[in-house]
């Protein structure tokens, strides 16, 4: 299996401005990076979950969550209709479903974007363990936590950034089940 997630795209001033929540200029960092009509998928990824984290993270004053939320939906469409063969956007998508499907006005089956991911990313280790997560059966739960312990143990190694999607997961992979 893969041992790193090459496709999340370092973006310091994003970083920065996550890291001290000064969610407005995020906002208006994400729309002057225009990250929905990038054709560079690392970038647009980087904004879809700084915008996803703001959604379902940070607490945003109602007139926040608005300019957030139309910005997400903007951003899913641009995903859904121009990535849909892409494991990293189906990854992103079917996790950000199984723990925010209030964000989506159409439901969309997360076990099953995570599948389709997994299949097509070449075993990735962290597409597994977020498949198997989505699953959530007694008959997997075995196999989950050993994936989860030997993410776990190498967390750092696969999440070596410092952006607010990725200090999310090693928390989360810290204290409990995703």
């Amino acid at each position: 299996m893969m041992n790193h997630i090459e496709w999340i795209q370092s973006d310091p001033t994003l970083d920065t401005l996550e890291s001290i929540n000064d969610w407005e200029n995020v906002y208006l960092y994400l729309i002057n990076l225009d990250y929905i009509h990038r054709t560079d998928t690392p970038v647009y990824l980087r904004g879809l979950t700084s915008n996803w984290y703001a959604l379902s993270e940070a607490n945003l004053p109602d007139s926040h969550f608005e300019a957030f939320y139309s910005l997400f939906l903007h951003g899913v469409h641009h995903g859904r209709q121009n990535l849909y063969n892409d494991y990293r956007f189906l990854t992103l998508l079917g996790y950000m479903v199984s723990v925010s499907p209030h964000l989506f006005p159409n439901p969309l089956n997360a076990t099953a974007l995570l599948k389709q991911a997994e299949k097509l990313s070449n075993h990735n280790l962290f597409v597994h363990l977020l498949y198997l997560g989505s699953i959530g059966s007694s008959q997997t739960l075995p196999q989950y936590e050993a994936v989860k312990s030997e993410f776990s143990q190498s967390s750092y190694n696969w999440l070596v950034g410092n952006s607010a999607f990725e200090r999310y997961f090693r928390e989360v992979l810290s204290t409990s089940l995703l």
